[in-house]
């Protein structure tokens, strides 16, 4: 019988979530690794939701209230959170 490995969640997550800042890959192809991660997370009772990268909201200068997305922001840009 085969040894059995494991993995921690953080280190997934943070696979996934470098995964989904790379300039290289699909929007599909996030959209992909958003929900694995999302799945996941909620499969080991750590999932504490996520934020759209920076690079998705107006420059400070730009909004009159906190956190405004820009016009045609690409919802597959996340940043995943884990408990601990």
């Amino acid at each position: 019988m085969r040894e059995r490995k494991t993995v921690d969640i953080v280190d997934v997550v943070n696979l996934g979530n470098a995964y989904l800042t790379t300039e290289s890959t699909t929007k599909s192809e996030r959209l992909a690794i958003a929900s694995y991660l999302g799945s996941i997370l909620s499969m080991a009772n750590a999932y504490r939701g996520y934020r759209y990268l920076e690079t998705e909201y107006l420059p400070a200068d730009q909004q009159t209230n906190d956190n405004v997305l820009r016009d045609g922001f690409d919802d597959s840009r996340r940043h995943y959170f884990t408990a601990g």
